[in-house]
């Protein structure tokens, strides 16, 4: 995953969402509205961490993370998500159903362009998924 693709991974979240948002919004009345916002901005947020812990342990990255700090890491962060949860699903009443969409919206778009890149590419090896079979099954 380079720079690029999880620009557009995040770019494409929004617009999903926003089309999601509209949908909801003439169909349901604006109920779920809440919860799928406050998903996507959770989902968004681990999206980024994850990419920028990813970035922290790669032997080029300045500072280094050991695995004390990105235990220590992971610890905050889920403890403030588990906190996050219970703040808006337990005292605010959000609905649980929208915010799990709200946040796997970014891993949804991820798998979406995965499957996409791989009917759309062309593959010259045998161990291509689309074209290596293609061109394995033509030898036969």
């Amino acid at each position: 995953m380079d720079e690029a693709f999880l620009s557009r991974v995040y770019r494409t979240s929004l617009w999903l969402t926003a089309w999601l948002v509209a949908w909801l919004a003439l169909s349901k009345g604006g109920r779920y509205i809440p919860g799928l916002s406050a998903g996507l901005a959770v989902g968004m947020l681990s999206l980024w961490s994850i990419e920028r812990m990813v970035r922290a342990l790669q032997p080029v990255a300045s500072g280094r993370l050991t695995r004390r700090k990105m235990a220590a890491t992971l610890l905050v962060k889920y403890a403030v998500l588990a906190a996050l949860l219970w703040a808006l699903i337990g005292c605010a009443g959000v609905s649980a159903g929208a915010f799990l969409v709200g946040a796997t919206m970014p891993i949804f778009v991820i798998v979406l362009k995965a499957v996409g890149h791989l009917l759309t590419v062309p593959h010259t090896g045998h161990r291509g998924v689309i074209g290596g079979w293609a061109k394995h099954r033509k030898e036969l």
